[in-house]
C-alpha cells in the first residue's frame, strides 16, 4: 500500500462527518485534510496524488505570504477579488486613489505601521460602503425568505482568527475587515452563516439546514475562504 509518508510534506488528517473532503495549507506549511470517516488511508493518498500539484503551488504561496515585507512599493492588494498593484508616493498629504489596475497609496510617512494604518482605514470605509449600499439589503431579503426577520446590527472590526460572530445579548453581528479582500459571494457566505444564528445560535443540523436554504453554494465559498484565510498585519497582501 501507498503511505502518507512518500510525500515530502506533512501532512495532518482530521475526520469528520462530512461527504466532501477539504484540503488547505496552514502557516507553518502542514497540509490539513479534512475528510468523512469511512475514507481510507489509501483514499487519502490517490487524492494526495492528484492535488500534488495544486498542494505545491499553495504551500509556495504561504511562504511568499509570510516572507517578511520591508515596503508596498511593488506589492499587489486584494480588494472585493481584484488586484491591483500598489505605488507608495511620498506626499504632503494622506490620500488613497484606486484604478483599474493600481491601488496608490499616498503617505506623509515612510513608516510601514503608519502605511498599514491608512490602508486599514480606507479598506474599512469600502468594506462599509458595499455592506451597506449592497450586500446587507440582499442577505437580508434572503433570509426573509426563510422567515428570519429579527433586527440586528452591524459592526466591522479586524479580527485575527475568526470570519464572523453574533452576539445574542447586543443583538448585533461583527464581520472581520479581512473579508473585503474577498468577492462579493464569499463576504454573503459569512454574513448569511451570522444572520444563520439570529435563529438557530449552534451548528446543529437545522443551522446547515436553513443556511443551504439560503444560500446553496454555501460550501464552495467557504471552504475557498478557509483554504485562502492567513491574519497577519499585512493582510490585505496577496
Amino acid at each position: 500500500m501507498n503511505d502518507i509518508k512518500d510525500f515530502d510534506y506533512n501532512v495532518i488528517i482530521n475526520r469528520k462527518n462530512i461527504k466532501s473532503i477539504y484540503i488547505r495549507v496552514d502557516k507553518d506549511l502542514n497540509v490539513i485534510i479534512n475528510a468523512n470517516k469511512k475514507l481510507s488511508t489509501q483514499g487519502v493518498y490517490n487524492v494526495l496524488r492528484l492535488k500534488d500539484d495544486w498542494i505545491r503551488k499553495q504551500i509556495k504561496k504561504m511562504e511568499k505570504r509570510y516572507a517578511s515585507v520591508d515596503s508596498y512599493e511593488g506589492q499587489t492588494i486584494s480588494i472585493l477579488g481584484k488586484r491591483y498593484e500598489m505605488e507608495v508616493v511620498k506626499s504632503d498629504k494622506d490620500d488613497i486613489e484606486v484604478t483599474s489596475d493600481k491601488f496608490i497609496l499616498y503617505s506623509k510617512e515612510d513608516d510601514m505601521g503608519y502605511q498599514t494604518k491608512l490602508i486599514n482605514d480606507y479598506l474599512k470605509t469600502v468594506f462599509s460602503d458595499i455592506l451597506n449600499n449592497k450586500l446587507l439589503q440582499e442577505c437580508k431579503e434572503i433570509a426573509e425568505e426563510v422567515g428570519i426577520r429579527r433586527k440586528f446590527s452591524l459592526r466591522i472590526r479586524l479580527m485575527k482568527t475568526r470570519f464572523g460572530s453574533y452576539s445574542v445579548k447586543t443583538e448585533s453581528i461583527c464581520l472581520n475587515l479581512c473579508l473585503v479582500k474577498y468577492s462579493n459571494e464569499v463576504i454573503k457566505s459569512v454574513l448569511l452563516h451570522e444572520i444563520c444564528h439570529l435563529r438557530h445560535l449552534n451548528h446543529q443540523k437545522g443551522f446547515y439546514r436553513t443556511l443551504h436554504k439560503m444560500f446553496p453554494d454555501y460550501d464552495r465559498y467557504a471552504d475557498e475562504l478557509r483554504s485562502d484565510f492567513v491574519f497577519k498585519d499585512t493582510w490585505f497582501l496577496v
